[in-house]
């Protein structure tokens, strides 16, 4: 049984996919991918075809807004008044009322004003947080105008196009959000995702969101997945180039970090198995033969060997590294490409990157901030490597799965910081970028100077 795979994809997404890896693919692999899009069996995972932007738009914060509303789009303010200096001006996110007297309502959550206005009540109050919290929202939302009637009405007002939608959902995924949200979705909101799942505007039109306060609408936010997307083969592809014989695509992932390839060269198309630093044997004369085999779970009596010792930190550290390497390249170009040419804002002095502890299953966890003389950040951040997701595949940790390697997150963020200080450097960072610059572990006293 093979489970649910990504988003359907297009004949584009197809030529995209040749395109990028420089060949085209067997007619029983597109078919495949057209149909199903990736999915898994219990020991193998298909590659397919991530439809994610390479920007995806996140929906804005919903931790403080009413319960009855949620955030739903991002907002560009263009004319405001000052609230409390040039800081305070106007902000937040636009929010849609899912219940009460006001459902379907259209309402901007300004922010800068609705903190000053919590603060004042909490000063004043002596009942707990939750009952003060609780009565602000209600007395604050009371006296907000719409910005919109409805949420078609919204869409109205604003014209212009959608683009960097998220990937297609269906019923399922907006039943899983919406138990996960604890509401049900205003209807014109639930079809709107159904149909297009959220964007960034191209061309809209100017709105009032408050008295005084004018501005557009940046982006709509999705709704998710309730399954994630599969590892895209392009990916997969490009993270193993220069190991892999020409001609030879990444297709699937099993157990024991294994990797099953498809032979595109000649006409029989056989699929392969390959173990890193071992010679790929054929497991299947094609595509076709090895669905059928790993949807009747003909590889599942094939688990990972167990080392000789345990793995220990020092092992694990030479794995992270050894990984981190192979994305030496790809930093440097980052860095030569957004990071040293980029304008520091006014009063920043310089550019201070943090390593934080996060997953290397996910992105680079690297931010760095433009700071002031004062050492506070004067300015939206900057991510290292935004398209790089995973850092690592997941698959590739099952020996250290259960190993008693020590303090893991600190292995991880010293040697992410290690790595990029080498990028850094070997990129020309000092001489090409020219200002002050530093790096640190989130929570830690020590900072590198680059």
């Amino acid at each position: 049984m093979l489970s649910r795979g990504g988003s359907p994809i297009t004949e584009s997404h197809l030529a995209d996919v040749e395109r990028t890896l420089g060949l085209a693919l067997p007619a029983a692999y597109r078919a495949f991918l057209r149909e199903a899009n990736g999915g898994a069996t219990e020991t193998i995972a298909f590659f397919g075809v991530d439809t994610t932007p390479k920007n995806p738009l996140f929906g804005s914060s919903t931790t403080d807004v009413p319960p009855e509303t949620f955030a739903f789009a991002i907002t560009r303010v263009e004319t405001a008044p000052p609230v409390r200096g040039d800081e305070e001006r106007a902000h937040g996110p636009l929010v849609l009322a899912h219940d009460g007297p006001r459902k379907g309502q259209v309402f901007f959550w300004n922010e800068a004003r609705w903190t000053p206005f919590f603060l004042a009540r909490h000063e004043k109050s002596r009942g707990s947080l939750e009952a003060t919290l609780a009565k602000a929202y209600r007395d604050f939302f009371a006296k907000l105008e719409p910005v919109a009637p409805s949420f078609g009405a919204l869409l109205a007002a604003i014209g212009g196009t959608f683009v960097d939608s998220m990937p297609a959902i269906d019923e399922s995924d907006v039943a899983a959000y919406e138990k996960s949200r604890g509401f049900a979705l205003p209807a014109e909101y639930r079809r709107w995702v159904l149909e297009t799942n959220g964007g960034r505007v191209e061309g809209g039109s100017a709105l009032t969101l408050e008295k005084g306060v004018t501005g557009r609408v940046f982006s709509i936010g999705p709704v998710r997945r309730a399954t994630p997307q599969p590892t895209d083969v392009r990916k997969e592809h490009a993270r193993l180039r220069g190991k892999l014989a020409k001609g030879m695509v990444p297709i699937a992932s099993g157990q024991g970090s294994r990797t099953f390839l498809l032979d595109t060269r000649g006409k029989k198309n056989p699929v392969l198995e390959w173990v890193a630093k071992k010679e790929p044997k054929p497991v299947a004369e094609s595509f076709e033969a090895f669905l059928a085999a790993a949807t009747s779970g003909a590889f599942a009596s094939a688990p990972p060997k167990k080392p000789a010792r345990a793995p220990t930190g020092r092992d694990y550290r030479a794995f992270v590294v050894e990984q981190l390497d192979e994305l030496t390249k790809a930093l440097i170009d980052d860095l030569k490409k957004r990071v040293f040419p980029m304008k520091l804002a006014k009063g920043a002095t310089s550019l201070d990157f943090e390593v934080f502890v996060e997953p290397l299953t996910d992105k680079v966890p690297i931010v760095g901030y433009q700071m002031n003389g004062d050492r506070q950040v004067t300015t939206s951040n900057v991510e290292i490597l935004p398209d790089t997701k995973p850092v690592i595949p997941a698959r590739l940790f099952e020996p250290f799965f259960g190993a008693d390697i020590g303090d893991e997150e600190r292995i991880n963020t010293e040697v992410l910081r290690d790595w990029f200080v080498r990028g850094w450097r070997k990129a020309g960072g000092k001489k090409l970028f020219g200002r002050p610059a530093s790096i640190m572990i989130h929570d830690d006293e020590e900072r590198i100077t680059l």
